[in-house]
């Protein structure tokens, strides 16, 4: 056993190498990430959203099918008797997708480690610092920086040989959902981090716009002019988008008369550090798409 340092501000007792993990979906993509051993992942809470739609996270659900880790409930509303019955030997969550309620009960079942990212921000928002707090539990600090390391390569590599596809160019990033467009600013979700890291700017009419907590701000049908931009990537919530791509405004945005729209899945807006090279994976397949 060892002993390691809870978010709670508990000192809490886990096996060296725990062998019956239940994680929340953030921290299950983070182990991904690191090359964990998955078979020894008993559950993930959330799991359940994205087997419902696998498309959502496609990578996500085929590495949890494949390890054979159980679906026990959302984050927020863990099916109790189904994680008591997996029988863990320890639970390791991010702070923003559990609650003080749900540790209590869970501490009843196993001992539980919770990780916080700094500045408040949630376990999305910074996937290199959550990739981090999960390995340092699990004492896979150098796993961890080798992927970052890959990662910020790939970044660099790109941006250097291919300053001409980067350079100056606009992008837009938001989401259609319920019939509703949004536009999703900086430092709030895998996708934004992406393309600021990749260079890519903001029209300077989205800069212009007043955004909510999230840093994002609602677009209606009679301003879609202010998605314009050279490229777009939009998570797609809903299969029909028609209310928004028969309108007049949408089919006169540059990257839509340039055939360089792109509607991506639900690790665009929320995922941990596997989720996150999926985002740059998609992002330099577009940009290179002639």
């Amino acid at each position: 056993m060892r002993e390691v340092a809870s978010a709670t501000g508990k000192s809490v007792r886990i096996p060296v190498r725990p062998e019956r993990l239940v994680v929340d979906w953030i921290t299950f993509d983070n182990l991904i990430a690191l090359d964990a051993d998955l078979t020894e992942v008993a559950g993930a809470f959330g799991l359940e959203y994205f087997r419902k739609d696998p498309s959502l996270s496609p990578v996500m659900v085929a590495k949890a099918t494949e390890a054979g880790v159980s679906a026990i409930g959302e984050a927020f509303e863990p099916k109790y008797e189904a994680v008591g019955a997996l029988k863990p030997d320890a639970f390791l969550l991010a702070k923003d997708q559990t609650t003080d309620e749900v540790i209590t009960k869970l501490e009843a079942i196993a001992p539980v480690v919770v990780y916080t990212v700094p500045d408040g921000r949630r376990s999305f928002d910074d996937w290199r610092s959550s990739l981090r707090a999960t390995a340092g539990v699990l004492n896979l600090q150098s796993m961890a920086e080798a992927y970052i390391t890959s990662y910020d390569d790939k970044v660099a590599d790109f941006r250097t040989e291919h300053p001409e596809v980067v350079d100056g160019l606009e992008v837009t990033v938001g989401k259609v959902t319920n019939d509703n467009v949004a536009v999703s600013m900086y430092k709030r979700n895998l996708g934004t981090n992406v393309v600021d890291e990749l260079g890519l700017i903001r029209p300077a009419a989205q800069r212009a716009q007043k955004v909510d907590a999230y840093q994002s701000f609602a677009v209606s049908l009679e301003r879609l002019d202010l998605l314009d931009a050279d490229i777009i990537f939009l998570e797609q919530r809903q299969a029909d988008t028609g209310f928004m791509t028969s309108n007049e405004l949408w089919k006169r945005l540059r990257a839509v008369q340039s055939n360089r729209v792109f509607f991506v899945k639900n690790y665009w807006q929320s995922g941990g550090a596997g989720s996150a090279k999926q985002v740059l994976d998609d992002a330099i397949a577009a940009l290179m798409k002639k």
